[in-house]
C-alpha cells in the first residue's frame, strides 16, 4: 500500500520547513507540492494509498472532493492559519512547534491509515521490543541474537512482524519510533558507538 502525505503550499519555505518537522516522524512518502493542480502528476491513488494533505488554507475543500470524488481516502489539514483569527479545528499556525506540528500530522494519518491505525508500541510483544531496541541501538542481526540468547532466523522473524506492525521499513524510521515511543532512552546512548 503505498501511504503519501503531500505538503501543497505556494510558499517554498513553508514547504520545506514542514518537511523537515515530519520527515523524521513519519514513515511514508511525503511529496511536496506548490499547487493542487499538481495532483494530477500522481497516478494510482486509490482507497487502498491513504493520502494526507497539508494545504495552504486558501484552497477550498471543495476544490479537494471534486478532485479525488470517492477514489481516495484522505484528511486536509489547513497550513498557515493566522493567529488572529480563531483556529479551525485540525489546522496549523506556521508558529506552532514543530512538536505540536507533529502530533497533529500523527493524529490525523492514523485516522486515514488503516494500515498504521491502531498500532502503537503496546502492539509490540516483549521480545519485539527488546528487538526493536537493539536495532535502534545499531545492533546486527546476529548481535541481536546473541544478547537475546535466540537464534538469527528468529530475529529476522521479529524483525519483518515489527515492521508489519508498524508501518516502517527502515533503521533510521524504526530508530526514530524507539525514541518517540519511549523504547530506548537517548541519554543513555553514547553517540561515537553509532559512527
Amino acid at each position: 500500500m503505498d501511504r503519501r502525505l503531500f505538503i501543497i503550499h505556494s510558499s517554498d519555505v513553508v514547504r520545506k520547513g514542514l518537511y523537515a518537522i515530519l520527515r523524521p516522524a513519519m514513515s511514508c512518502e511525503i511529496i511536496l507540492l506548490r499547487s493542487l493542480a499538481e495532483l494530477n502528476k500522481h497516478e494510482g491513488l486509490s482507497l487502498e494509498s491513504p493520502v494526507l494533505i497539508m494545504e495552504e488554507s486558501v484552497i477550498n475543500n471543495q476544490q479537494l472532493r471534486d478532485f479525488f470524488g470517492d477514489k481516495v481516502n484522505y484528511i486536509c489539514i489547513p497550513v498557515g492559519v493566522e493567529n488572529h483569527k480563531p483556529r479551525p479545528d485540525n489546522s496549523i499556525r506556521l508558529d506552532d512547534e514543530g512538536r505540536v506540528i507533529r502530533e497533529l500530522v500523527k493524529r490525523n494519518w492514523e485516522e486515514v491509515n488503516p494500515r498504521t491505525n491502531g498500532q502503537n508500541s503496546e502492539d509490540l510483544t516483549q521480545r519485539e521490543r527488546d528487538v526493536l531496541e537493539l536495532v535502534a541501538l545499531g545492533h546486527a542481526n546476529k548481535e541481536i541474537a546473541d544478547k537475546l540468547h535466540i537464534s538469527t532466523h528468529t530475529v529476522i522473524s521479529h524483525r519483518k512482524n515489527i515492521t508489519e506492525k508498524l508501518g516502517i521499513k527502515s533503521i533510521s524510521g524504526l530508530t526514530v519510533y524507539a525514541i518517540l515511543n519511549h523504547i530506548i532512552d537517548t541519554t543513555n546512548i553514547n553517540p561515537d558507538k553509532l559512527i
